[in-house]
């Protein structure tokens, strides 16, 4: 009996182990701690530890698991939507099954929101097929999308809290609404109106139709080594009245190693006194405001320095009557450009890098070269010549200077000549030698 006595407690023993070891949590098999652990302005970075495939860095009620042993923590704040506080930090490792392997590092960071949220929009309501809110306080624009059944039927947005359905809206459907305040660098979160059974009205009376947007071009600085971002760039419209000024203009930029070209990407958005470096993915978001009397249509064209523009949604602009454009367009990465020799045309040289970068573009310098020189008989060739680039022109002819057969003789007014005097000389000499010998012969009788 003894024996099972003891048989039982052990028993009993290892089953309270069992079930203590099954309660305790994953935290109590942690093996050590996270070695230099270092925040460093916005960046929170560790070194790497033995066995860990992820870990998870939590701030307030989120968390983000990271592959990489740093982070950035103001980017995750803003991906968390966080205002501005002091929030507690918890990092720790985890294992390919993402079990905590690590003690747990804590710790607080302080983020500043780049501006406060705006206020939510109220009263919220569909007065006939007209969305109607109350104003928010420092908005400059909003955001409004149309559901049917969870399918997005209009992304618009409108500088007045009111919005004109009248287009969009079939009787007896049933609609959801949503709206956003927006200003530069903040918004507010969305009001939503769900479940709208819509009935048309048949004494509805609709303003006149305003002038569809043809195109919408747009001239902006691409960035170079040094330089700083460009936000003043240049807006030509089709009709020419129907834009003419940005809402917003914002740049961003990224290293070209944690580039993936997906909607992960975290963005840093720059100051205006940044300038570009090398090894970064640069992006730039423009806003043209729509003004009143004009709208964009799904036949409406962008384009960013001569290049057909596509944007977020596709080649069309989702928005029948949207007052505000949304045009993004990436650069980059940006390297020290190399040019070799001159490249040009008939009008301008200039260098040019292998990235199609160009540098020192200007107008031709002439001068004229003489190819052959022309005779009385026979022709020559010039062209002009670039002084600094050496582009030629097509030569051109240089007329003879003259000949024979197109000579003219002037007329002699003077009297004619009688006598042959072509051989004067010759009895000149004849008649001096003449007059020296009579000379000698008389003196030689003299002396005689």
């Amino acid at each position: 009996m003894n024996a099972k006595n003891k048989l039982r407690k052990l028993m009993c023993a290892m089953i309270c182990c069992i079930i203590v070891l099954g309660l305790m949590p994953m935290t109590a098999f942690a093996s050590g701690s996270l070695q230099n652990v270092s925040l460093s302005g916005d960046i929170l970075s560790w070194d790497d530890y033995d066995g860990a495939e992820f870990y998870r860095l939590s701030i307030d009620e989120g968390y983000r698991t990271v592959i990489t042993n740093s982070v950035n923590l103001r980017d995750t704040c803003n991906v968390l939507g966080l205002d501005s506080g002091t929030y507690a930090i918890e990092l720790y490792a985890l294992d390919a099954s993402q079990n905590q392997i690590s003690d747990s590092w804590h710790g607080s960071y302080t983020f500043t929101a780049a501006k406060p949220k705006l206020a939510t929009p109220e009263n919220l309501r569909l007065d006939g097929a007209e969305l109607k809110w109350s104003a928010v306080p420092n908005a400059v624009i909003y955001s409004i999308i149309v559901t049917e059944d969870g399918t997005v039927l209009l992304r618009g947005t409108s500088t007045t809290p009111s919005y004109d359905l009248t287009a969009k809206l079939e009787d007896g459907h049933t609609y959801s609404f949503a709206v956003l305040a927006v200003a530069p660098g903040t918004n507010s979160n969305y009001a939503k109106l769900d479940n709208i059974l819509y009935k048309a009205d048949d004494d509805t009376n609709t303003d006149d139709e305003p002038t569809p947007i043809k195109h919408i071009e747009i001239t902006v600085t691409a960035p170079q080594l040094g330089a700083i971002p460009d936000y003043n760039p240049v807006l030509v419209c089709d009709p020419e009245d129907g834009s003419t000024r940005f809402l917003d203009i914002l740049w961003y930029c990224i290293p070209e190693s944690e580039y993936t070209g997906t909607s992960d990407d975290l963005w840093d958005e720059m100051d205006s006194d940044d300038t570009f470096e090398e090894g970064y993915i640069y992006s730039i978001d423009m806003y043209p405001i729509i003004e009143d009397g004009f709208k964009l249509t799904t036949s409406t064209t962008a384009s960013v320095n001569g290049s057909p523009h596509c944007n977020t949604y596709g080649n069309v602009w989702e928005s029948y009557n949207s007052s505000s454009a949304y045009v993004c367009l990436e650069f980059g990465p940006l390297h020290p450009h190399e040019y070799d020799g001159w490249k040009s045309n008939a009008d301008k040289h200039w260098h040019e890098c292998l990235c199609g970068n160009k540098a020192d573009e200007a107008a031709h310098s002439f001068k004229w070269v003489v190819d052959k020189k022309a005779t009385t008989t026979s022709k020559g060739s010039k062209h002009e010549e670039c002084e600094i680039c050496g582009y030629k022109k097509a030569a051109v002819e240089i007329p003879a200077t003259g000949s024979s057969a197109n000579t003219t003789t002037a007329p002699n007014t003077a009297s004619p000549n009688t006598g042959d005097n072509s051989m004067m000389w010759l009895w000149s000499t004849v008649l001096l030698l003449s007059g020296a010998a009579i000379i000698v012969y008389k003196r030689r009788r003299v002396f005689r």
